[in-house]
């Protein structure tokens, strides 16, 4: 259902997925690394094509025989390349060619969390005690999932009117940027405490 609305979780799992491999197995080496991380996100976007593919043959009108006048004729092909024109002509354009405004909107919503959890993060690094590999393990999947989502905002320019609608795309990433926030602070004074 994520998928057949536009909300990219499959590509925010996968990307999620490839990042936290990369930076956590790295008992095999870079390259086992990397082949690893790229099976990984073939194999969620394997997974969400076909729940994708399954929810529009199931729910949406436009796959089955009872198209609207206008669908009568035309394959799957068709209509994907239709549907990405509409939204190219109704959102992708009116987004890069505010680009600016875009970029200026995004660092404005991010920079609270990162800073509250950074605050934060240092004051639980004084008062708490946590083993090191499990703050590196939720950093790293702070950052993993605030990758994911950020590649959900760049679906997003494409998809949506992202000038006056950001929150399906935004929301989830100033969530995750507070978790972030803190395991980035707490990882880096437990670095700068031991030099």
């Amino acid at each position: 259902l994520g998928q057949s609305i536009v909300e990219n979780l499959g590509l925010v799992t996968g990307v999620a997925v490839f990042l936290f491999t990369l930076l956590i197995d790295r008992r095999a080496g870079w390259w086992r690394s990397v082949a690893l991380a790229s099976r990984r996100i073939v194999a969620c976007g394997l997974a969400s094509l076909l729940v994708l593919v399954l929810s529009m043959v199931l729910i949406n009108p436009q796959f089955t025989d009872n198209r609207p006048s206008g669908m009568v004729g035309q394959g799957g092909f068709a209509l994907a390349v239709r549907f990405l024109q509409e939204h190219w002509e109704a959102y992708g354009r009116l987004n890069l060619q505010a680009i600016d405004i875009v970029t200026a909107n995004v660092f404005t919503l991010l920079w609270p969390p990162l800073l509250f959890g950074g605050v934060f993060g240092l004051v639980l690094a004084m008062v708490q005690e946590m083993p090191d590999e499990e703050v590196r393990i939720r950093a790293a999947a702070g950052i993993s999932a605030a990758g994911g989502f950020a590649a959900s905002l760049g679906v997003g320019l494409f998809m949506s009117g992202i000038q006056s609608d950001m929150g399906r795309q935004i929301l989830p990433l100033i969530g995750v940027c507070v978790f972030t926030g803190i395991y980035i602070a707490v990882w880096t004074a437990r670095r700068w405490h031991r030099a």
